[in-house]
């Protein structure tokens, strides 16, 4: 079977439903998935710990304990599957908090039983990062995640790898762009030949720039004859780093000697500026902003690498997190949840309190969270700012005024009247 091309009977579901008759509805609904029915959570997470299933599926409604608890346990063992949570309940804040969390997709109970085969059939067509060969790489875990984004960013790393022409990756500042460099040529044609790695900021004077061109020329002129014995010495991609910080003129050269090249072998360039590839093919890389539903699932992978002594991460944490653009990206979210784990040594779950941020951060968070709902006077737009600020604050504080008067520089007598005025009890 050629890769990627699904055989749902060879597909495998791990089912959480303590209800039979539901139970049984759902197995006779999806005749051609293989389906494991468990009906505690401790079992359940001992078979999705034990085995790669294309799916997860968890009632919400269980008895023991709602089902999103034990969605966050899954998290802290497998931070990374693909799971659809159904409910009787037609809460839409549930559903949302579902999807925040990483649940793909939240269906409503009783069944529409073709909606739901057809989420399953679209979930598990969905490529993911476990088909990729990650050995050896560092900082992939921004590859995980359940939304569209990824999953289409997944698609393009299979569809570019199989591709022969050179090809440009771009991204903002904060992602590993040789890691997919790699990748592509591990997924590609010529895997079994090694990939090459040159820096052109190594290159920088005149004489230095004749021995990169001569360093180019003889990897693109390697002789399958030559090396017949030995494949593995031959180039099969070349990675080239480092062209947005050359001069002008060495990387305008640079880009036309590619375009002029006869030789088969792949060249991948990288940058933040797109306009300097015209012409090239171009792997435009997702930022974390546009992918917020990722970041639960993100942030718990930081924090299983970084701080295993960590479970949790509080879903306060989550809501605030959830609104910041991260203009640093996964970086950013990677370095945040480093230095909040390390300031609370010993503690297994990382709250608010825990969070490095500054001021320009809370300012970031509660615009976004203004303008993501409805519009609002001047007036109204303030207030709303104000309260949120002085919420954050307070919360970082302990609910203390004094120190949260101290850190917004307002006298204490205007900071209690000012709380109360908003409705905030001092």
């Amino acid at each position: 079977m050629a890769k990627g091309v699904i055989n749902k009977t060879n597909e495998k579901i791990l089912l959480l439903e303590d209800d039979p008759e539901i139970a049984e509805k759902i197995v006779d609904a999806l005749p051609d998935y293989e389906i494991t029915t468990v009906a505690e959570s401790e079992n359940f997470l001992q078979k999705a710990s034990g085995f790669k299933y294309a799916l997860i599926l968890i009632d919400f409604d269980l008895k023991e304990k709602d089902g999103l608890l034990v969605f966050r346990d899954l998290r802290q063992i497998v931070p990374s599957n693909k799971t659809i949570m159904f409910s009787s309940s037609n809460s839409i804040p549930l559903a949302v908090q579902a999807t925040k969390l990483g649940v793909m997709d939240f269906l409503r109970k009783p069944f529409d039983f073709a909606i739901l085969s057809k989420a399953i059939d679209r979930a598990v067509k969905t490529y993911e990062i476990f088909d990729l060969d990650l050995a050896g790489l560092d900082d992939t875990e921004w590859l995980r995640g359940v939304s569209q984004v990824i999953s289409t960013t997944l698609e393009n790393i299979k569809r570019f790898a199989i591709g022969t022409t050179d090809l440009a990756i771009c991204s903002e500042k904060g992602i590993n762009r040789e890691n997919i460099a790699k990748l592509l040529h591990r997924h590609g044609k010529n895997s079994d030949r090694r990939f090459a790695l040159i820096d052109l900021t190594s290159f920088d004077k005149d004489v230095s720039e004749s021995h990169f061109f001569l360093t180019l020329k003889e990897l693109l002129s390697s002789s399958d004859e030559e090396e017949f014995y030995n494949k593995s010495n031959l180039p099969g991609t070349i990675f080239l780093s480092g062209i947005e910080f050359i001069p002008d003129a060495f990387r305008m050269s640079v880009i036309q000697f590619i375009k002029n090249k006869k030789s088969p072998i792949r060249i991948i360039l990288s940058g933040n500026n797109r306009e300097l590839f015209s012409g090239f093919e171009i792997f435009q890389l997702p930022t974390l902003r546009s992918r917020r539903e990722d970041i639960p699932i993100i942030a718990l992978s930081y924090l299983k690498k970084y701080t295993p002594q960590i479970k949790y991460i509080a879903p306060e944490v989550f809501d605030f997190l959830m609104y910041y653009d991260f203009p640093g990206n996964y970086d950013e979210l990677r370095d945040l949840i480093q230095i909040a784990a390390s300031r609370f040594p010993g503690s297994e779950v990382l709250n608010f309190k825990n969070l490095p941020v500054d001021l320009s951060f809370f300012k970031n968070v509660i615009q976004n969270k203004i303008f993501a709902h409805q519009k609002y006077s001047l007036n109204e737009v303030r207030a709303r700012f104000e309260k949120g600020l002085i919420e954050i604050v307070m919360e970082k504080v302990n609910q203390n005024p004094n120190v949260a008067g101290r850190f917004l520089d307002i006298p204490h007598a205007v900071f209690s009247e000012r709380i109360k005025t908003l409705g905030l009890l001092e």
